[in-house]
């Protein structure tokens, strides 16, 4: 029994590493009306569920559990079961059984736990009816009373095995612990019966359970793992996160989940994290530039550096100043602090001794003048390396008082270097070298499939984010063990590192109440295709073959030309080079960006004289090139400081007057004209929330600005920026898919089409009436759905929805279309093409870097997977009988000719 029980709790904390992304849902995943009462204060983890036999068997069936089945921990878990069984268990009860376990570190080498069974509940009522008619059978059992504090702890024990169960009864509560200091302690709390001595622990309502983390006694907990220096440092940055925190588990096949809140002080800032309170989280623009060999990164977003300064005063001090006048001029005037813009990055490489911090600016010129005004660069040490500007040493002033010192204390710059619109500061030479080298290849975590699928599984936007790359940060964690726990995890390095990926994310969310933070954490475990999948050398048709210099970043997208009927791509690589290819796949042009593309792109008549010209943005400029490969005057153009991600071409009247629809990455809309210049009510129209998908307009007899954005809220506006009568509509969920319009002559018969993360589907007039709703079936916390619009602009949709075991389409309906099995915990990406006698379904799996395409009663049209490492785009060939897919996949720009056999 002990070994079942120790199994169990081992287990449970290694699952305190790891969750997911299921932010939209959280609010629902416990009932605090419920609580289980008498867990004492020294718990660091509490692991609490229903039915823990049922779970089990789930876990068994992962991706993760039969790569680590001949762990130590898995191995005894099975073997407990086996033993209750033989007891005379039955299995039933076993599956039904609800567990509620505290784990507690007890001393350097000691892990102890407390159960908790409530008599109450049907299932302990089973399991311990039939461990007492067991126990009568049975002569090898012992059992002794004795008094503690007024209280009976009886001790049950054995000749056959070697552990000693102590409990007691309470209320409905039988506790049971091996250890009598535990037990003790208990009682003490009940005796003192001072409320904190306890931990309030919610009853959760997940069927997979939830874990409790205690983050102040998280030390006494590692301290039996990790060496001493390590198991202090770790355990102080965790309990710096929060004092509390309830964590619904979810397990996947290639997931270990853990999400939901934690607790702040509604007091001062008492936790660095605090410091955060108030700003708008933002995302992580440093992928591109984090080197593959980069062990783990932690990353801080904000959008008021003069709040976060004022934060971080306060949270140093222990008091509020009276103003922004009382606070400490050294700190709040450093003449480097206004000009920080939203994010701070420190990236630990391979073996710790090498560190990068990325500073994202606001104006890289006026940066450098404060520096050379400052005098903080000595000369240059190398002439620019790629993208990078030349590369200076600092002096020791540079860090002394600013903003990233207080964040990062024990970074010690010595070299400095700027990229695009980022700063970067490196503790020694080797770091830089590592930047070059891997950079110039484009080896980094953008271009990273296995990182990019990872990101795809995280939260978008965080106050602060750790990302651990687990095969880098392995010699690390090796020696941060115990002499006695290396062999075991060195023993089983090869299944260890295969869970390659982790996270810990928190989100500020004073909406819910002042005080809980959302805390997010994902274990991901490497995913290997199955021997049928993988990459197969193919027969098909391939009528274009372009490589790139490095690995291409953008899908394909696909233009008209003034020169040529056929179609011409445009495709982006990891040095942000842009190439334009004619339709037979000869290279037009070629020009370097200064970032990535974040836009469609359109092709416009800016002149009117009928040649086109291609309008696209990256996230700090607007540019405009025509065929040839040369910018149009004025462009490129600087567009809003707070970056872009969305961009839409107007022309009201069909005149090539064109308009310019903005979004920013604060969700503010800004219109202008093709000059750049901004529209009156547009500069910008604030609306400063995340947006679900790139506003656009419509004209239905007057012109429609819709906006839809993630936290549930779908706008209309016209066209000075006032909002429509029956607008904002509240959609009273959360929702990440597109919005599709069914336009329609009559404003009365158009359409506007949602889709919630909680799958409801509903059609909205233009006049903000409710028109149809319906609720999809099949829809959990672990179902992602997909809104795809036709491809191809008609007024058709399908919904794809994707589980963690495969993916289904359906119709418009939500009725369902097909289903394909396909285990895949990243997000795939689903596609649709209705051209009018044949639609096509496709599915892109961007891990895997395959593509198949299935007609409308779901059988594939070719028989091996396309090569593709984003989404793809379909035309048909002009007699109808050929289906011609444009993909990249890593450095080519593929055009595959697929035959349509009936």
């Amino acid at each position: 029994m002990k070994r079942l029980f120790l199994a169990l709790l081992l287990f449970i904390a290694a699952l305190a590493g790891a969750s997911y992304l299921y932010y939209t849902n959280w609010r629902s995943g416990s009932d605090p009306s419920k609580n289980i009462p008498y867990v004492p204060q020294s718990a660091a983890l509490v692991y609490q569920v229903e039915a823990v036999g049922k779970q089990w068997a789930v876990l068994q069936q992962t991706a993760i559990a039969q790569e680590l089945k001949h762990l130590p921990i898995m191995v005894a878990v099975k073997e407990g079961l086996h033993f209750f069984e033989n007891l005379g268990i039955e299995k039933t009860v076993l599956d039904e059984l609800p567990l509620v376990v505290s784990v507690h570190g007890l001393s350097e080498v000691a892990v102890d736990y407390a159960f908790y069974l409530n008599a109450h509940d049907v299932g302990t009522q089973a399991f311990l009816s039939q461990l007492a008619i067991q126990a009568k059978k049975s002569n090898t059992y012992s059992i002794e009373k004795r008094k503690y504090a007024g209280r009976t702890i009886t001790k049950l024990s054995s000749e056959t095995y070697s552990w000693q169960l102590h409990f007691i009864k309470q209320g409905p509560y039988l506790i049971v612990s091996f250890s009598p200091l535990l037990i003790e302690d208990i009682i003490r709390g009940l005796v003192q019966k001072e409320s904190t001595a306890f931990l309030t622990i919610n009853k959760s309502l997940n069927r997979q359970g939830s874990v409790y983390v205690n983050f102040s006694k998280l030390t006494q907990l590692l301290r039996v793992f990790f060496k001493n220096k390590y198991a202090y440092s770790l355990g102080a940055a965790l309990s710096s996160v929060a004092q509390s925190g309830q964590l619904e588990l979810k397990i996947t096949n290639h997931h270990l989940l853990l999400n939901g809140f934690i607790a702040n002080p509604d007091i001062l800032p008492q936790k660095w994290v605090q410091v955060l309170e108030g700003q708008i989280a933002g995302k992580a623009t440093l992928a591109p530039y984090i080197p593959q060999s980069t062990a783990w990164l932690q990353h801080y977003s904000f959008s008021d550096v003069t709040q976060l300064v004022l934060g971080w005063q306060q949270y140093q001090s222990g008091k509020i100043p009276e103003s922004l006048d009382k606070i400490e001029t050294n700190t709040l005037d450093h003449p480097l602090n206004h000009l920080i813009k939203g994010e701070i990055g420190l990236g630990t490489l391979g073996d710790g001794s090498a560190q990068l911090l990325f500073i994202q600016v606001d104006d890289n010129e006026a940066l450098s003048a404060v520096l050379a005004e400052l005098k903080l660069l000595a000369k240059p040490w190398v002439t620019p390396l790629n993208q990078l500007s030349a590369v200076y040493q600092v002096t020791p002033d540079l860090f002394s008082n600013w903003l990233p010192s207080k964040i990062f204390p024990d970074f010690q710059p010595h070299w400095l270097t700027m990229l695009d619109s980022h700063l970067i500061l490196a503790n020694c030479s080797t770091a830089l070298e590592i930047l070059k080298e891997q950079y110039k290849k484009g080896k980094t975590w953008a271009n990273t499939m296995q990182q990019q699928s990872f990101f795809n599984t995280t939260l978008e936007q965080a106050h602060f984010s750790l990302w651990i790359n687990t095969y880098q940060a392995w010699p690390l964690l090796i020696n941060a063990l115990k002499p006695t726990w290396q062999p075991l995890f060195e023993t089983h390095a090869a299944s260890c590192q295969r869970l390659e990926q982790a996270s810990i994310q928190l989100i500020h969310e004073k909406q819910v109440t002042p005080t809980t933070s959302y805390l997010s954490l994902v274990l991901h475990h490497q995913e290997v295709a199955e021997p049928e999948l993988a990459m197969q050398e193919t027969a098909l048709t391939t009528l274009q073959h372009f490589q790139a210099e490095v690995p291409i970043i953008t899908q394909p997208f696909l233009v008209k030309t003034h020169k040529s009927s056929a179609l011409h791509t445009l495709f982006q690589d990891s040095l942000y080079q842009a190439y334009f290819l004619d339709g037979r796949g000869k290279l037009i042009w070629k020009k370097a960006l200064e970032g990535p593309i974040v836009t469609d792109i359109f092709a416009i008549d800016f002149y009117k004289n009928n040649k086109l010209q291609y309008l696209f943005a990256t996230k700090d400029s607007l540019h405009l090139i025509d065929y040839h490969g040369r910018y149009i005057a004025r462009y490129p153009c600087k567009l809003p400081s707070n970056g872009l991600v969305g961009l839409d071409v107007i022309d009201y009247n069909n005149d090539k007057n064109y308009r310019w629809l903005l979004a920013d990455t604060l969700g503010d809309i800004y219109l202008r004209d093709q000059n750049n210049r901004p529209l009156p009510g547009w500069n910008p129209k604030v609306l400063r929330a995340p947006l679900a998908a790139m506003p656009f307009h419509i004209r239905v007899n007057l012109d429609y600005f819709l906006v839809l954005q993630a936290h549930g809220k779908l706008q209309a506006f016209n066209r000075k920026g006032k909002a429509y009568p029956g607008f904002p509509i509240d959609l009273a969920a959360p929702i990440h898919n597109p919005l599709i319009i069914k336009k329609s002559p009559k404003a009365t018969n158009t359409s506007l089409v949602t889709l919630t993360d909680m799958g409801e589907l509903r059609h909205w007039s233009l006049s903000g009436r409710l028109q149809r709703s319906i609720q999809l079936n099949n829809v959990d916390s672990t179902t992602r759905l997909i809104l795809c619009p036709d491809g191809l602009g008609g007024l058709t949709y399908t919904i794809m929805r994707q589980d963690p075991d495969g993916f289904a389409f359906l119709d418009e309906n939500g009725d369902l279309l097909f289903e394909k099995e396909h285990t895949a915990s990243h997000q795939l990406l689903g596609q649709y093409y209705d051209f009018g006698v044949r639609k096509f379904y496709v599915i892109t799996d961007p891990r895997q870097y395959q593509t198949c395409i299935y007609n409308s009663v779901g059988k594939a049209i070719h028989d091996d997977p396309l090569s593709s490492s984003h989404a793809v785009r379909l035309t048909l060939t002009q007699d109808f009988l050929n289906l011609l897919v444009y993909s990249n996949f890593k450095d080519q720009a593929l055009q595959y000719l697929l035959p349509l056999v009936e």
